[in-house]
This record gives C-alpha cells, sequence and structure tokens, in this order.
C-alpha cells in the first residue's frame, strides 16, 4: 500500500517506541518524513522546531496529555491538523469534550496502515 500523502513532514508522538517505529515506517512508504516524540514535553518541542504539517498524537503520553500538548502548541501560536488516537474507546468522547480548534480527528489503535492513511487522507481534507 503506497501513494503520496500530500505532506512531507508529520510529527507522530506515542510513548510506546514499537508504535512510532511502526507508524513511521507506515508513513514512509507514503513520502513522509516522521519526527518523534515520547511525551508531550517532546512533543510540544519538536512541533516548535521542526514545523510539521501534521501530527498523530497518542491521548495519553507522559508529562502531560496530547490534548494539553496541542493547546499548549496553540498558545504559542503553533497549529497544525491533528490525528489524535487511543486504545481507550471511551477517550473518543473525551477527544469531542477536548477537540482543539482547527482539523482534527480521532481514531482507535490498534490501527493498520490503511487505517492511518485514510484518517490523514480525510482530515487533510477538512
Amino acid at each position: 500500500m503506497s501513494g503520496n500523502l500530500g505532506v512531507k513532514k508529520i510529527l507522530v508522538a506515542d510513548d510506546d517506541e514499537d508504535i512510532r517505529r511502526l507508524a513511521k515506517a507506515m508513513l514512509a512508504r507514503h513520502g513522509c518524513e516522521v519526527i518523534e516524540a515520547a511525551n508531550g514535553e517532546e512533543l510540544v518541542e519538536r512541533a516548535l522546531n521542526h514545523r510539521p504539517e501534521v501530527m498523530v498524537v497518542d491521548v495519553v503520553l507522559p508529562s502531560f496529555s496530547g490534548y494539553e500538548a496541542v493547546a499548549a502548541l496553540g498558545k504559542k501560536n503553533f497549529s497544525c491538523p491533528v490525528l489524535f488516537y487511543s486504545a481507550v474507546a471511551k477517550d473518543d468522547l473525551l477527544y469531542r469534550a477536548h477537540k482543539p480548534k482547527g482539523p482534527s480527528a480521532f481514531m482507535l489503535k490498534p490501527f493498520t496502515e490503511g487505517e492511518l492513511t485514510q484518517h490523514l487522507r480525510a482530515l487533510l481534507d477538512q
């Protein structure tokens, strides 16, 4: 499965290194450079330094949540589309409550490459 996503730089934030590596491999097949972050603090720092075009963010991260990290970026005048994800189904309800301004979406993990790219394409079309 391949095909360019239309973005060059994506930030993937997850405290699970295996998930980050898997997402990186999936996204590389679609022509993307992937910046990795292992916690909310790294997410903010790397987003500000690398200016990704889109972010794929686990809801539950050490230091502060994916929602808190994205909110912190907004206070620093940085925003881009965000695909949040979680292994906990009820986090979809939390997503609706914490949905940031700007384009965003939510998906459950584990996810396949097809699901990841489908969600990203839909997000980028918003």
